[in-house]
């Protein structure tokens, strides 16, 4: 397989020497991603996007769950409503 690569971020399950050897036996080169460079990661990218959705998710039913307890005249009331409205709607 000449001319074809795999390409790794620098983790060390990947650059352990024999890793390598078995990659190059297959007929690949390996090439490794800079340190500390999750946007040159596809992968990176797609975890990123899927955490926030999740954060985002979970924050609404703590909301929902939560304010029905929380005292209307309690201050910062009408923002946390509000902002739960929005995030509701969101979904």
């Amino acid at each position: 397989m000449k001319g074809h690569y795999i390409v790794m971020d620098n983790a060390l399950i990947y650059t352990h020497e024999n890793i390598k050897k078995y990659i190059e036996y297959r007929g690949y080169r390996c090439v490794y991603l800079p340190t500390c460079s999750p946007e040159l990661n596809p992968i990176e990218q797609f975890w990123a996007i899927a955490k926030s959705k999740v954060k985002r998710l979970h924050f609404a039913e703590d909301a929902i769950t939560f304010l029905p307890r929380w005292p209307a005249q309690s201050p910062g009331y009408d923002q946390v409503e509000a902002l739960n409205q929005a995030e509701v709607a969101h979904n």
